[in-house]
């Protein structure tokens, strides 16, 4: 039986030593470290993309930023050619001034009585300085006050007029047709310095 029993333990060590042999080739043929690489670079390339996705949209916001930029810039631009070919057709120079006497003429021709006021002027030094004059008390009908300022548009189509407050002289209900409202008016155009 010896024989017997020698031969079952080396077929027992046979057999364990295919075992051994089989579960090797197993794992080789299944490598763990691939499939860690593979989840890695899965990892990797997902928070890669996350990141381009944001820079993306943080680059397509910053330009509709500046395409809004260069629309108000554009508008800017028309806007002073259009102010340059006005002045160009009314045939006025840049440093073209308000004449004071020019308001009084306008306003004697639309029949003020009495005449205008002194007005206040603001001059500011610098290349390019606002003008303002400013009247503070103006008591006319209202039909002259709105013929009058027509008129000083129409004159100097630059100008604009920066603050404008009518009120009734009267606090009555039915205001006669010739009541004298009070006008303060301020009237600004910009100029370029020498």
């Amino acid at each position: 039986m010896d024989a017997i029993s020698t031969s079952d333990e080396r077929f027992s060590d046979q057999r364990f030593a295919l075992t051994q042999a089989s579960a090797a080739r197993r794992r080789r043929n299944r490598p763990a470290h691939l499939l860690v690489v593979a989840s890695v670079l899965l990892l990797g390339s997902a928070v890669g993309a996350l990141s381009g996705r944001r820079s993306r949209s943080d680059a397509l916001s910053d330009l509709e930023g500046e395409r809004a930029r260069e629309s108000r810039i554009g508008a800017l631009v028309s806007e002073l050619d259009r102010l340059k070919a006005d002045q160009a057709r009314a045939g006025q120079d840049a440093s073209d001034r308000i004449q004071i006497h020019d308001l009084e003429d306008l306003a004697a021709s639309v029949g003020f009585d009495p005449p205008l006021g002194a007005p206040r002027r603001n001059e500011r030094g610098g290349r390019t300085t606002p003008q303002e004059i400013e009247y503070e008390q103006i008591r006319q009908p209202l039909d002259r006050l709105v013929a009058w300022l027509g008129a000083v548009q129409e004159r100097y189509p630059r100008m604009e007029v920066t603050r404008l407050e009518l009120s009734p002289q009267s606090r009555v209900r039915k205001q006669p047709r010739n009541q004298p409202w009070t006008l303060k008016v301020v009237f600004r155009m910009w100029q370029t310095g020498p």
